[in-house]
């Protein structure tokens, strides 16, 4: 019986993955919520920003760092008039981190996406 619960174990925790758990528990996820859901909210549920699961999965990763980095020189190349979005002060481990965090949605946002 152990070994047949472990050979199905990663069945188990594969819609975990697909959904989008995973990322309840990722490192960034808390800078994330202190400065970036009241603006980007997770699944269209309110904010004024774009829905951060569309960003993750319309963006390179290196387009989201550097946004996030600096959005006041950012935000022409991405074509728009203006920037509500004020420079967060991270630090660089921090700023990677959230990165990641916004990164991460992206599986996320695929599957979603194929599910229709």
């Amino acid at each position: 019986m152990k070994n047949k619960f472990i050979k199905t174990l990663p069945l188990l925790l594969l819609p975990s993955f697909i959904f989008g758990l995973e990322t309840n528990n990722h490192i960034g996820k808390p800078i994330f919520d202190n400065n970036c859901v009241f603006c980007h909210p997770l699944n269209g549920k309110g904010g004024m920003g774009v829905d951060i699961n569309i960003v993750s999965y319309e963006r390179t990763y290196d387009e989201i760092y550097s946004y996030i980095q600096s959005p006041g020189t950012n935000f022409r190349k991405r074509g728009y008039k203006s920037s509500g979005m004020p420079e967060f002060r991270l630090t660089p481990t921090e700023l990677e981190d959230v990165s990641d965090y916004v990164w991460s949605l992206q599986p996320f946002k695929k599957s979603m996406l194929k599910n229709k």
